[in-house]
């Protein structure tokens, strides 16, 4: 668990990069290079997709708690653990293809802990492709840094 310190800090600083100017108001569908880089609308846009829901309809409230109640995180925590990935190398490990796709189905099967047949409907994949990439990714989750990721903090 961070210390209360840093904790505000890591939470003042995803304030301040959702009220930065440069964060765009609407939701934009997946950029090309959202692969390698994906933003927090990126990470949204694919959330909805995966969830099957117009994200243009509800309002910013309602699609923020449809998407935590899935996902466990908002958007912008995705994109950093995404980004704490890919420093880290574990993206590039064992030559493995990273989505962010894969990010989501760990962060919804985390959240919900369906089983696999049941999460890989969800995902629309078959349960060997939903398990491989899931563990994947909770594997480099669990390696960050122990100020990001601790049991103390599950």
């Amino acid at each position: 668990m961070l210390p209360a310190p840093k904790a505000q800090e890591a939470v003042d600083s995803v304030h301040a990069f959702q009220s930065s100017p440069s964060v765009q108001k609407k939701i934009m569908p997946p950029t090309r290079n959202a692969n390698k880089h994906p933003s927090r609308h990126d990470f949204e846009a694919l959330g909805f997709a995966l969830m099957r829901r117009e994200q243009s309809r509800a309002g910013k409230k309602t699609r923020m708690r449809r998407f935590i109640s899935w996902f466990g995180a908002e958007p912008v925590f995705l994109a950093i653990t995404w980004r704490k990935l890919h420093k880290s190398g574990w993206l590039e490990y064992a030559g493995k293809r990273p989505k962010p796709e894969h990010l989501l189905w760990t962060f919804m099967w985390l959240k919900s802990y369906h089983n696999e047949e049941i999460s890989a409907g969800l995902a629309g994949v078959d349960e060997k492709t939903f398990r491989d990439k899931v563990w994947f990714y909770v594997e480099g989750i669990a390696r960050l840094d122990t100020a990001i990721v601790s049991p103390a903090c599950i």
